[in-house]
């Protein structure tokens, strides 16, 4: 009977130990907390089922390597335009 109380709160004791070790990010509570801030809703957050990874799934590809539109050409230098001069 000892064997298995120690073994109790050895278990116990190893589990409350896990809640005290650093996290590599955010935990759940942390992200939901910031979910709604000064009464603004600031990004929601959306249950992943198979339904939304189906509809991500459907979703073409994007890609850095795009050739631009017809009729598009590159955008325009930026130029620093100066008052005019008293004269």
């Amino acid at each position: 009977m000892k064997v298995v109380a120690v073994i109790g709160v050895l278990a116990g004791v190893i589990v409350a130990g896990c809640s005290a070790l650093p996290t590599a990010g955010p935990t759940v509570s942390d992200v939901k907390s910031q979910e709604i801030k000064d009464n603004l809703t600031r990004f929601d957050l959306v249950e992943i089922d198979d339904n939304v990874v189906a509809a991500l799934l459907a979703l073409p590809a994007e890609s850095f390597h795009v050739l631009p539109a017809a009729g598009c050409s590159a955008p325009r230098r930026p130029t620093t335009s100066r008052p005019a001069r008293a004269a």
